[in-house]
């Protein structure tokens, strides 16, 4: 158990050095991730508003024939 415990400490090690190293690079990386996720939220919200929208506009439709009935 402490022979995985080791290794898995390794290679976080190893790992933190190879980042910190290539900084720059992950840095782009990760930036560009984060702004297609921030894109796909966007989009996302945006999906969601106008259903919401579509939704609100058929409840007034019926409550308007409703009342004009």
């Amino acid at each position: 158990m402490l022979a995985f415990f080791e290794l898995f400490l390794a290679i976080i090690i190893v790992a933190v050095r190879h980042y910190l190293k290539n900084k720059e690079q992950y840095q782009v990386k990760i930036k560009r991730i984060l702004l297609k996720v921030a894109a796909t939220v966007l989009a996302l919200l945006l999906t969601i508003t106008v259903l919401l929208q579509e939704l609100i506009q058929q409840l007034l439709n019926k409550i308007s024939n409703q009342e004009k009935n």
